[in-house]
């Protein structure tokens, strides 16, 4: 990962501006939304009973199961590219990470869980981690936290049923499953809701640009009408000038046709 950082897509000050509740009360995860939501997905009681049986579990991988989900992130062009640009060192997003598998477990499913998952929708788009990248990344979880519920069960039912061994694995980790399925519904919206805000600042944008380009093309138009009505006026002022000095030479032949008169009256009296 490259070391002098430069090129980084979020900073510290921005990544402090990410405020999980805000993001749940605009994209309207509320308490209701979340018991609805958790009803949908069967995420029951029992669940999280399930978790808490194995919240030792997750306290057990979580920093293994973190080093193996950055080391594929590193494997692939793509991926790399987003840890570059990342302003947190590779450590502090770790932490980010092992905190959230720890979590799991905790049996605390509320209001400020989702917020917290928000959060880290929200940042994670703003990296421009793209969902197939984000929840693609989670087969790394999904295969650490199996082979941890096999291990754990493995050991306890040693001398047991075996198929009740495996019925035992199978409810704790469909109840990870769940847990983790709503997690990644609201790291969805949090990305649909970042995707709604661009395409209304790109239509603001638009209609800004169209309004500045019809004031543009007003303004030399209007520039045109003014000055076509002020030769039109000129126009006018020379034509009632004309009609002017077209009275005035008649006036004038008037005159020298009177004068004319006037001189042969006297030229005839002289005679």
């Amino acid at each position: 990962m490259s070391s002098d950082r430069q090129s980084v897509k979020i900073t510290e000050t921005e990544r402090a501006t990410v405020d999980g509740t805000s993001l749940t009360d605009q994209i309207g995860i509320d308490s209701n939304e979340i018991e609805w939501r958790k009803q949908y997905t069967q995420f029951t009681d029992e669940d999280v009973q399930q978790l808490i049986n194995i919240d030792d579990i997750f306290d057990e991988i979580a920093e293994g199961l973190v080093d193996d989900f950055y080391e594929h992130l590193q494997t692939h062009d793509e991926t790399i590219a987003f840890l570059d640009s990342s302003s947190k060192p590779i450590q502090a997003l770790k932490r980010d990470q092992r905190q959230y598998l720890t979590e799991l477990g905790a049996g605390k499913y509320d209001q400020q869980y989702f917020d917290r998952r928000a959060r880290i929708g929200k940042i994670h788009d703003m990296l421009d981690l793209g969902p197939k990248i984000y929840f693609g990344a989670y087969t790394i979880y999904y295969e650490g936290i199996a082979d941890a519920i096999a291990a754990d069960v493995g050991s306890a039912y040693a001398d047991g049923d075996a198929g009740e061994a495996v019925e035992t694995a199978l409810e704790r980790f469909v109840s990870a499953l769940k847990l983790m399925n709503l997690d990644q519904q609201i790291a969805m919206d949090t990305y649909i809701h970042s995707y709604s805000e661009q395409v209304e600042a790109q239509l603001e944008k638009r209609e800004r640009l169209q309004r500045e380009v019809k004031e543009e093309i007003e303004a030399p138009i209007e520039d045109v009408q003014d000055g076509t009505e002020r030769v039109i006026e000129s126009t006018d002022e020379i034509a009632a000038l004309a009609d002017q000095g077209a009275a005035s030479a008649r006036q004038v032949a008037n005159e020298v046709s009177n004068l004319s008169a006037t001189v042969e009256e006297v030229a005839s009296t002289t005679d």
